[in-house]
């Protein structure tokens, strides 16, 4: 990401100060990775390797989530300059951070990643029981993926409506473009598929049911 970011938008990766909040990124990453490979016979010091990797992952998804929302709903910087030298400016670090739509994303990216690392490990454990392999560790397994899936999907949905709250009161247009409202209208209704730009005909919709 730290090379992706200047080749494709250069403007934006000096304007925002050269992204250096990218650069941790790969850093956490890598350090992880190689957490993972410490004495991997070693019950203890594998599971406490594991449990920094997981640590360092959402550590990773929290910067990410930063640099996205901040672009998003911006907050705490000023401009200055003008032209190709125009620079965003950090006033404070932390209205940068918690920008106005961060803790809704990053909530909805945590419960996404919880979701599917629970029905992975569902997975999982139901292909050992079907080949009758580690039993009692997929029974166990099975039981704690469970609960993990079941509350994350249904927090899944909360953090979800909470963040297109945000986004109607942050980004109005963005909203009506995601919910396929292109021109103006009294009391839209809700679209079930947007289609294109230009052609939303053909697809049901729920008249004064859009947000």
């Amino acid at each position: 990401m730290g090379h992706l970011f200047p080749l494709c938008w250069r403007c934006l990766w000096q304007c925002a100060g050269s992204g250096r909040d990218f650069r941790l990124l790969p850093r956490i990453r890598i350090s992880g990775d190689s957490l993972i490979r410490l004495g991997p016979g070693q019950t203890p010091t594998h599971f406490i390797a594991t449990l920094l990797v997981a640590v360092g992952a959402h550590f990773s998804a929290i910067w990410i989530v930063v640099a996205n929302s901040w672009q998003q709903t911006p907050a705490g910087h000023h401009i200055v300059g003008e032209g190709l030298t125009v620079r965003a400016e950090v006033l404070d670090f932390w209205q940068v951070v918690f920008n106005p739509s961060f803790l809704d994303r990053v909530s909805h990216v945590f419960m996404g990643c919880w979701q599917a690392g629970a029905f992975f490990v569902l997975s999982v454990s139901a292909f050992y029981l079907l080949r009758k392999k580690h039993v009692e560790f997929a029974r166990a397994s099975i039981r704690i993926g469970v609960i993990v899936a079941v509350i994350a999907s249904i927090m899944q949905l909360v953090t979800g409506h909470s963040s297109a709250i945000t986004i109607a009161q942050t980004q109005p247009a963005k909203l009506a473009a995601m919910e396929g409202h292109y021109p103006r209208a009294h009391r839209p209704g809700f679209t079930c598929s947007a289609g294109s730009m230009t052609r939303t005909r053909g697809h049901p919709e729920f008249r004064s049911l859009a947000s």
